[in-house]
This record gives structure tokens, C-alpha cells and sequence, in this order.
């Protein structure tokens, strides 16, 4: 609950729902306060329930406490550091407590053959069987891949790879999150939802993929990958792979006319976009002078750009989501109109979140170096890292 009240306070503290200077600050405290109390609460019940150096006891003790609160509260924490950025040291904690987690009770989360063990229950799942720790996992791994340029250190993705659980494979943890809100209402589900996941599921499944080969990207780019063989060309070779895997998102995305509302539509664009923009990510960090553009690099400007004007013709909140692939894109382009016009989508909104904030820190930088050098091409790992180590060095930061 505290956690609740403090992301509550701090979303309405940064959208300045207030009439006054004095209201507004009081919420700033208030968020504050009850995060602060919330992190102390936790570790007390740690302590008490388990040893300090696993922060959980046996594993029985760990079902009968209830592994879903405990990812439920560990996911609000790192919820709370991930859009508001309170404190880097913090974000890292929290992580760092999931990896704690995960090592020494990896028995939490159990293999299942999904498609036969839901189809055995009948109608309704049996009650012990959830996916909602998987789902909640899933997240955390994704808000730990977006958030690594703002400081954070190791990798939670090797971290379920190198356990060796299947459990715990990301692709796993992906099909178990697809399933779980049919698995939680069985028979209740309704129609129409159920209809939605359908359409919604490959695109959600190429998003899955884009996030992965984002974090993939960074970890070859600082030499921490836990594949040996992975190499610059290895990895865009697998980037190809899944691009043709999921030619239909691509083409339905390319086909589509902007005034169409369809939600389903929405999410294949989101994806697609994402994906594209790990194209653009990996040649500008692996060959941004040694190689010029190809043709699959310079349709995925075009293709971004696209999906933007689409998406945003029809409702610009849209494009709130994929500050990513806007920066990319924005950096990529050649013609400074669609460099302008992307810039200002970012401006526009760098104070809803906090990741948005740093992608607006790295536009600063990058038309600081492109005013410096005009007629260069910018190093972008050269800012990223840049900035990684400020937001690593500064340990805390308060908005």
C-alpha cells in the first residue's frame, strides 16, 4: 500500500496537479515518506522471515510468505526508481535484491508444460498454479534493460540465463506472461479480451525480441556479453533472423492507413518500431564510420518516420511510449525537417518519465557534438557511456 501511495504522489508531483508551489512540494514529501518507510518495512519483514544474506528463509517458507507479494513489492520498488528516478543506488538495490532472490531460491518459479498443465485443471486453473511472479519478472527485466545507460551495472538477463532454469528463460518468462490473465479468470475471461491477446500476441512477441537485442547491443558494446561467440556480425545476423521471422508485423505496418483506431494496430506499430530501431541502435554502435548505410538501415528510418507521422496524425499520446525509436531515428535521419520535428516530440515529453528525461540528456548532447563538429558522424557509445558513468557516479538524484 505504501508503495501505491508513493507512486501515486509522485505521478501527480510530476504531472503538477496543484494549485499552489507550497501543495506541490508537500506531495514531493509525501511520495518521498512513504517510499523511504516502505523500503524499511520490507527489509524488516526480510530480516524477520529469513536470513540477512538470502533475505528469505526455506524455500517452503518462501511459498507460504507468499513469493507473489514478495516480487509484487520488489516490482512496485524498482516501478517507483524506474519512472521517477529517485535514486540510482536505489534502481540498483532493488535489482540486485531480485538476483539475490533468484540465485538462492530459483525453485520459486517452476517449468511447466504449459499447454497440457492448463488443459489438465479443467475449466479453472488450480489455484496454486500462477504466472504471476513469471509476469511480474518479465517486467522487472525490462525496465532493468532500458534502464542500464542510467547507471545501473550488471545484468539481470545473463543473471536467468546462466542459472540454467528454463523457468527463468526469458522467452519462457514472455509465454508465461501471454497466458496468465486467461490462467487467473479461466472461464471468466471475457470473449473480446481473450480475442485481443490473440491479435495482440505476435506483435507483443517482436517487441519481447526488440528489448532483448537492446540489451544485447549494450552488454557487446561494454564486453559483457555471456555468449562467447557473439560478435558485431553474429548479433545483426540474428537481428535479420527475426526481422524475417516477423515479416507479416512489418508489412502490415508499412499497409495500414493511418485512420485506422484498431488497437491491435497501435501495438503492432510499437513494436515495429522498436525493432527498427535496434537496427539503427546496432550500426550506430558497431559501424557508425567503418560501414555507410545499407538498404534494411535506411528503410528503417523510413518505416520509424512513417509509423511517428501514422501514430501521431491520429492521437499524439502514442508516441509517449517509444522515446527510443524517436531518439534513434532522430539521430539517424538526414533531413533535418524530420530531425526537427522528432526533437520536438522528445521535448515535448521529457518530464513524464524518467527515462525520458536521459533520452532528452542525450538529445542535449548530441546536437552539442553535431554543433561542435558539424558534418561528423557523432559516437554515440562515446555519450552513452558518458553519461553512464555521471548517473553511476551521482548514486542519487531527487526531482
Amino acid at each position: 500500500m505504501r508503495m501505491m501511495l508513493a507512486i501515486a504522489a509522485s505521478d501527480m508531483h510530476r504531472q503538477g496537479y496543484f494549485s499552489s508551489a507550497a501543495e506541490k512540494e508537500s506531495t514531493k514529501r509525501r511520495a518521498q515518506y512513504h517510499y523511504e518507510l516502505a523500503v524499511q518495512e520490507f527489509r524488516q519483514y526480510l530480516e524477520e522471515h529469513g536470513s540477512a544474506n538470502t533475505g528469505l528463509g526455506k524455500p517452503e517458507r518462501v511459498l507460504e510468505s507468499g513469493s507473489e507479494m514478495i516480487f509484487s513489492i520488489m516490482f512496485l520498488m524498482i516501478t517507483y526508481e524506474w519512472y521517477f528516478g529517485h535514486s540510482v543506488k536505489h534502481f540498483q538495490m532493488h535489482i540486485e535484491g531480485v538476483r539475490c532472490l533468484l540465485k538462492a531460491h530459483p525453485e520459486i518459479f517452476i517449468t511447466r508444460k504449459i499447454a497440457d498443465t492448463i488443459l489438465a485443471t479443467g475449466s479453472r486453473p488450480d489455484s496454486g498454479m500462477s504466472f504471476i511472479p513469471s509476469q511480474l519478472l518479465l517486467w522487472i527485466l525490462y525496465m532493468e534493460i532500458s534502464g542500464h545507460p542510467r547507471g545501473l551495472t550488471g545484468s539481470l538477463y545473463n543473471t536467468l540465463i546462466e542459472s540454467g532454469h528454463s523457468a527463468l528463460h526469458p522467452d519462457y518468462l514472455h509465454q508465461c506472461a501471454r497466458i496468465w490473465g486467461r490462467c487467473l479468470w479461466a472461464e471468466e475471461y471475457p470473449d473480446q479480451q481473450i480475442l485481443d491477446d490473440m491479435e495482440n500476441h505476435r506483435a507483443l512477441e517482436l517487441l519481447h525480441h526488440a528489448i532483448i537485442i537492446w540489451n544485447k547491443i549494450w552488454q557487446l558494446a561494454l564486453g559483457n556479453t555471456n555468449e562467447s561467440s557473439m560478435t558485431p556480425e553474429t548479433l545483426y545476423a540474428e537481428i535479420m533472423r527475426i526481422r524475417e521471422l516477423y515479416s507479416d508485423m512489418f508489412i502490415t505496418a508499412k499497409f495500414t492507413s493511418s485512420l485506422s483506431a484498431h488497437r491491435a494496430l497501435y501495438t503492432i506499430y510499437f513494436a515495429v518500431c522498436a525493432f527498427e530501431a535496434q537496427i539503427l541502435y546496432h550500426r550506430r554502435i558497431f559501424h557508425f564510420k567503418s560501414l555507410p548505410p545499407n538498404n534494411v538501415q535506411r528503410q528503417a528510418v523510413a518505416n520509424i518516420l512513417d509509423l511517428l507521422y501514422k501514430q501521431y496524425s491520429v492521437e499524439p499520446k502514442l508516441l509517449q511510449r517509444m522515446p527510443w525509436s524517436i531518439f534513434m531515428v532522430m539521430i539517424e535521419t538526414e533531413d533535418p525537417i524530420h530531425r526537427d520535428w522528432a526533437e520536438q516530440r522528445l521535448r515535448e515529453v521529457r518530464h513524464l518519465h524518467e527515462g525520458n528525461a536521459h533520452i532528452n540528456a542525450l538529445v542535449d548532447a548530441f546536437v552539442e557534438r553535431q554543433r561542435m563538429c558539424p558534418g561528423e558522424m557523432v559516437d554515440l557509445l562515446e555519450i552513452l557511456q558518458k553519461e553512464y558513468r555521471r548517473f553511476d557516479g551521482m548514486g542519487v538524484r531527487v526531482f
